[in-house]
């Protein structure tokens, strides 16, 4: 048993608090340099900056200027959110992109440390634990963290929308029968529209609420006007969720992103489709021991309850840590992890599992006291000291892996570069050769790949067809192959498909009929990773041979 005397310190100081974070904010700061570049933007991004582009234009979710809509981004919400970005920098889609996920993404920050002074508000004894809690695993989990902030895609916005609705989670777990009834009504409708930010969101926003409900209605003892509270969340959350669906098949024709559906049925290859069911278990043990701090957290949560695990937890912490199961087990094994680099699957768990450990800090005191063999007040002054020197320690490790990591990830002539042309010209010409060479050529000129983003960068205003389906619901609809290509892809140019994509790329390359249209150039005689295709009845057969040096 530990000494639990009045004379022990609470905690260490507020200049030692103010230091920790200046240092972890510091390291931070030198993570988010070493992407800040237009080069770590992923091809997919740039497809939220054509349909902005388009819904600017009064084009409506138009992929083609003309065309009928199409549910192609999978945040409907982000990208109503990248628009202001676009009009900022109307000229400039990399840029725009760039900083649209790197605000999200500062945001982001400001809300998780909101969220634990939040949290621990009623333990203001512990508040320098919860400083080190966030600040450590987001130091820890730099070099994958960053990556989300630089990529463009909605990661970052996800991530601000999960924490402003755990916030709002908390506000009824510890307040519930306060509340007034519109801010009941308007929880359950914040919850609603997760569909817009993301459909998979909606195992936390549906299914928090109705694990709530379940649990109090099997409770004899349920406090029935808390009871009624949640009822109202789920009840405005669902009809939310029903409105979202409403309005996306208003906007797109569907009620999907084509994405969700597309992945899972596009023909890889053997090879590509074993790496990609590998790549799962391991991007989920990379983040898992990535935010080891609170993994830490949660597991000495765990053994000072044993015991008395289903009374000592809330049921709202029970409700998330069962959402929290069932989203990462669909991220593992439902889905097929195209472009998951980064653990950018896994992150929507953060928020939650951040907040989890939050709750075992604004409850230590208690649980202390009331563990087997751990019995006392408040933590004892020597293990504050090695703890704070521990800190110390990881400070000046992270900080000095992040230095060197700034060092190898940023050339210094890339540093802060957003130039689109410079950018595909340095990094993809050898993928899409003779991109830049097509804007000399007439916007009716019109290009297929399987990869759109890039092109669709460098050419706003020409039709480019997206041979994956993701863009082209009518493509996609009529089976990935040569004939639906040559029915519903009538381009000048098309940028043959990888091999990866094993089905199409042999279609293509077995069929007759593409073979009597099409004069393809291999990937090899261009100098490139992609061969290309020209239509030999195209009015720019002759400027596009002359391109690609035929």
């Amino acid at each position: 048993m530990f000494d639990d005397s009045p004379a022990t310190p609470a905690g260490p100081s507020p200049r030692a608090i103010v230091f920790f974070v200046l240092v972890g904010s510091a390291i931070l700061a030198l993570a988010l340099l070493s992407q800040f570049n237009g080069y770590r933007v992923y091809d997919s991004a740039y497809l939220y900056v054509r349909y902005a582009d388009h819904l600017l234009a009064g084009q409506g979710m138009a992929w083609n200027v003309g065309e009928g809509p199409a549910y192609g981004v999978p945040s409907l919400a982000y990208l109503i959110a990248v628009i202001p970005f676009r009009l900022l920098f109307p000229s400039n889609p990399t840029l725009a992109i760039f900083t649209s996920s790197f605000f999200w993404g500062l945001v982001f920050l400001t809300l998780l440390f909101r969220l634990a002074i939040k949290v621990m508000h009623p333990s203001p004894n512990h508040k320098h634990y919860a400083v080190a809690l966030v600040m450590l695993p987001l130091i820890a989990s730099a070099a994958s963290l960053r990556i989300h902030f630089a990529s463009g895609l909605e990661t970052t916005f996800v991530l601000v929308y999960l924490t402003w609705i755990v916030g709002l989670l908390e506000r009824l777990r510890s307040g519930a029968k306060t509340m007034q009834p519109k801010q009941v009504w308007l929880t359950g409708a914040a919850l609603g529209i997760a569909w817009w930010v993301r459909p998979d969101l909606v195992v936390f926003t549906l299914g928090i609420p109705a694990i709530m409900v379940l649990f109090m209605a099997l409770q004899a003892s349920a406090d029935m006007a808390e009871f009624g509270v949640w009822k109202r969340v789920a009840l405005a959350s669902a009809a939310g969720t029903c409105l979202c669906l409403g309005g996306a098949w208003l906007l797109t024709d569907a009620w999907l992103p084509l994405s969700f559906t597309t992945t899972n049925t596009l023909a890889f290859h053997p090879a590509y489709v074993h790496l990609l069911q590998e790549q799962p278990m391991a991007e989920m043990i990379r983040f898992f021991s990535n935010h080891w701090p609170i993994m830490v957290v949660l597991g000495l949560g765990v053994f000072v309850k044993w015991g008395r695990l289903m009374e000592a937890y809330s049921a709202l912490d029970k409700a998330l840590a069962i959402c929290l199961l069932i989203f990462a087990s669909y991220m593992n094994w439902g889905i097929l992890q195209v472009m998951g680099m980064g653990q950018r699957f896994y992150y929507p768990l953060l928020p939650g599992l951040i907040y989890l450990a939050l709750r075992e800090l604004q409850e230590l005191e208690e649980n202390l006291r009331l563990g087997h063999g751990l019995q006392f007040k408040r933590i004892p002054v020597m293990v504050e000291r090695v703890g704070a020197a521990v800190m110390l320690g990881l400070l000046v490790y992270y900080g000095i892996d992040q230095g060197r990591s700034l060092r190898a990830a940023q050339p210094a002539d890339h540093l802060a570069v957003f130039d689109t042309k410079r950018i595909y010209r340095e990094g993809l010409q050898n993928y899409w050769a003779g991109l830049d060479a097509l804007q000399d050529l007439p916007n009716e000129l019109r290009i297929a790949a399987t990869e759109v983003g890039m092109p669709a960068a460098l050419h706003p205003d020409r039709a480019i067809d997206d041979l994956c389906g993701t863009n082209a619901p009518a493509l996609w609809a009529d089976g990935l192959g040569a004939h639906s290509v040559l029915v519903h892809c009538p381009a000048d140019l098309i940028y043959f498909p990888h091999a990866q994509y094993a089905q199409l790329h042999q279609s293509l390359s077995e069929s007759p009929e593409f073979a009597a249209r099409y004069t393809t150039l291999d990937a090899k005689s261009i100098g490139a990773t992609l061969a290309v295709s020209i239509r030999k009845d195209s009015p720019y057969e002759q400027q596009l041979l002359a391109i690609f040096g035929r």
